[in-house]
């Protein structure tokens, strides 16, 4: 599953075919792709529609909303890129599973939830129960905060669990200052490596280098 509402980056579509090619390539196991939005559905021709209600990160937290999806579902922000095969990674048996702050390792960072439906509808049935509060940044605050904190300290850590395979662009594949904005010198990806998340600036379709070999859509894909 991705969210594309707002036409993100003023991209949107082009964001939601690239990470769809990727996956075809990288998931071998069953599965079907689907992507939420506000967008016109005849954009996305080989894959499952359903409309947004909110908009932007708001709309991840409808996702655990009750009848929204059923069986093991895996939800990835558009501007992931996947380096090699994940099998291992989308057919994992959890109840809940996303990304630390790669920045703050109290904190979570919501840009791959592997989850059940069942399980995560509380996250869903507590906002509404809130008058669907939007406070701080959408889904990682309420993900963080849920339970009074506790939420995040029980679910499993994809870190933890893949050691070494989700890395950040600026964390791991660039060099000198880190920073929100910071567009510094190009690292190759750490070999270990299978998914990189983007977090601020750069997004994909400017990092250039290396990158573009996985997320442009190359005439040999």
């Amino acid at each position: 599953v991705c969210v594309n509402t707002g036409n993100y980056l003023g991209r949107g579509v082009e964001y939601v075919h690239n990470l769809h090619r990727m996956v075809e390539q990288h998931v071998t196991v069953p599965h079907t792709f689907c992507v939420v939005t506000d967008d016109d559905a005849g954009n996305y021709p080989d894959m499952i529609v359903k409309r947004s209600a909110y908009t932007g990160w708001w709309e991840k937290i409808r996702l655990f909303k009750r009848g929204m999806f059923t069986g093991k579902t895996v939800f990835m922000d558009l501007d992931a890129v996947i380096l090699k095969n994940i099998d291992h990674i989308v057919t994992h048996e959890t109840q809940f599973a996303t990304l630390q702050d790669f920045w703050n390792k109290h904190g979570l960072g919501p840009a791959f939830i592997l989850f059940d439906p069942d399980f995560a509808a509380t996250l869903y049935d507590e906002w509404a129960a809130c008058g669907f509060r939007k406070v701080g940044n959408g889904d990682q605050t309420w993900l963080e905060d849920f339970d009074q904190g506790r939420f995040k300290k029980e679910i499993d850590i994809l870190q933890d669990l893949f050691p070494d395979e989700f890395v950040s662009y600026k964390e791991h594949c660039t060099e000198g200052k880190r920073s929100w904005r910071y567009k510094g010198k190009q690292l190759p990806p750490p070999q270990t490596a299978r998914v990189v998340c983007f977090h601020g600036e750069p997004r994909p379709h400017e990092a250039g280098g290396w990158v573009n070999e996985y997320w442009r859509e190359l005439e040999h894909v």
